[in-house]
C-alpha cells in the first residue's frame, strides 16, 4: 500500500499532536487567504485492492492545523467524494507560511474496510477511515493513493487446552494483512477473559479475500506471558472461511 514518504521526526510529531488534538478540536473553515498564497492542488485514488477496481463515494477531507501550528484549532480545506473513476481533486488557495501541515482523511462508502474488523462484542475500535499526512513541499499531495477491500467473513475457532492460572488469563488477538509488495495493514484487536466457562471460544471477523490475514496471539497472567503464536489464512469471497487455534 503506498503511503506518504517520511518526513523529519518533528514533522511527524507535529502531526501526530495534531490528530490528537482534533478530535477534540472544533472543524472551522479555512479563511480567505490574503498574505502569501499558492494555489495548493491535492488529488489521487481510491482502489479496491483485490480486485483494482476504483472505489466510487469515497469522502475525502482535508484539514490543516490552526495558526502557525496551533493544534486547538483544526481548518477544513474541503470535503470531496472520489468519482466513477475512484478519482479526486481538491484546489485551494492557501497561505503556506503559515499552513504547511496538512491532513488527508478518507472515509470509505458503506461495504469496504481498509483494515481487517472484529464484528462480535470483543471488538476494539472498528474503522473504515484511512489518515495520510503531507506538506505543502511533498510532491505526494498530487498523487494521494487509498485502498480498501471488500471484506470476506471470516470465525475463528479457538480451544483452550492449558489449566486455567489462578491469577486469570487474559486474551488479546491481533490481526493484520500481509502480502508483500501487494497490502500491507494492521487491523484493530480482540480480547477477552479466559474463564471455565470459554474453553472453546469463536471470534468473528471481516477481512480482505484472497489476501494473507495473519493472526497474532498472545495470553498474559498478571504480567507473565503464558502463550503466544501466530497463524494465517486466505480467505475466500461468499465462503464459509474458518480457522482453528489452540492456546
Amino acid at each position: 500500500m503506498k503511503t506518504a514518504e517520511k518526513h523529519t521526526v518533528f514533522f511527524l510529531l507535529i502531526l501526530s499532536l495534531v490528530s490528537i488534538y482534533s478530535k477534540c478540536a472544533k472543524d472551522l473553515p479555512l479563511p480567505a487567504c490574503s498574505g502569501n498564497c499558492s494555489d495548493i492542488v491535492f488529488s489521487g485514488n481510491v482502489m479496491d485492492v483485490v480486485t483494482g477496481l476504483p472505489i466510487r463515494n469515497a469522502q475525502i477531507k482535508i484539514t490543516t492545523p490552526g495558526d502557525y501550528g496551533a493544534i486547538d484549532t483544526v481548518y477544513v480545506l474541503g470535503v470531496v467524494g472520489s468519482n466513477a473513476n475512484g478519482n479526486f481533486n481538491l484546489s485551494k488557495s492557501i497561505d503556506t507560511s503559515i499552513h504547511k501541515l496538512y491532513s488527508v482523511e478518507a472515509i470509505m462508502p458503506e461495504g469496504y474496510l481498509i483494515s481487517p474488523q472484529t464484528t462480535d462484542d470483543y471488538s476494539i475500535d472498528p474503522s473504515n477511515i484511512q489518515l495520510q499526512y503531507f506538506n505543502a513541499a511533498d510532491p505526494g499531495i498530487h498523487n494521494i493513493q487509498f485502498s480498501a477491500f471488500s471484506p470476506s467473513r471470516l470465525a475463528i475457532n479457538l480451544h483452550r487446552n492449558s489449566p486455567l492460572p489462578a491469577a486469570g488469563l487474559t486474551m488479546e488477538f491481533d490481526y493484520s494483512i500481509h502480502t508483500p509488495g501487494v497490502y500491507q495493514v494492521y487491523g484493530n484487536s480482540s480480547w477477552f477473559q479466559a474463564s471455565v466457562r470459554n474453553i472453546d471460544t469463536v471470534i468473528y471477523i471481516e477481512t480482505a479475500p484472497n489476501l494473507n490475514t495473519v493472526i497474532n496471539w498472545n495470553g498474559t497472567s498478571y504480567i507473565n506471558t503464558l502463550s503466544q503464536g501466530a497463524d494465517s489464512i486466505t480467505c475466500q469471497s461468499n465462503v464459509a472461511n474458518q480457522i482453528s487455534i489452540t492456546y
